[in-house]
């Protein structure tokens, strides 16, 4: 959506420009392409780096945009939020290009979020939007409790206790 926007917008603005500035109008149209192409292609990677619940711990990410794997022994808390997670407080990574992430993962210490050309972000606090959120948080859950003093808890989180 995003993208065809933006290349109905390129069009437009490529006529006003074309007939005083020829150069000018071909730069922005083509800066305006690739801008479209690259909204589409971060688009298509979400499908294509889903977030998985694998036995050693979480691999979480935005796309191919960024990456975190958080070990089983790390994990402290999955859960929903209880509000919409302020990106202001120390420690939070945002994993979730549109809209408020759906699950909340605590971590006991700093864990490094891979991103685009090789920027790093530490932070103990990660949002997700898994496009199943119940069914991450049950199956962090099944794989999760019991391992490492994690429990489910009655409200169907999952903690862990000292």
């Amino acid at each position: 959506m995003l993208a065809g926007t933006s290349l109905v917008e390129a069009a437009a603005i490529h006529l006003v420009l074309v007939a005083r500035h020829p150069i000018a109008a071909w730069i922005v149209t083509a800066a305006s392409a690739g801008g479209a192409a690259w909204c589409g292609a971060t688009a298509r990677s979400l499908a294509g780096h889903p977030l998985l619940v694998r036995p050693d711990g979480l691999l979480l990410r935005a796309g191919s945009l960024w990456t975190v794997e958080i070990p089983a022994n790390a994990i402290v808390e999955v859960r929903p939020p209880k509000r919409r997670p302020d990106r202001r407080v120390s420690g939070y990574v945002g994993l979730v290009l549109f809209g408020a992430p759906t699950v909340i993962v605590k971590t006991s210490r700093p864990i490094a979020a891979r991103g685009p050309a090789g920027l790093t972000r530490a932070g103990t606090i990660f949002g997700v939007a898994p496009d199943d959120a119940e069914g991450f948080v049950a199956a962090a859950r099944l794989t999760y409790a019991g391992l490492q003093n994690i429990v489910a808890a009655s409200d169907g989180t999952l903690r862990r206790h000292p």
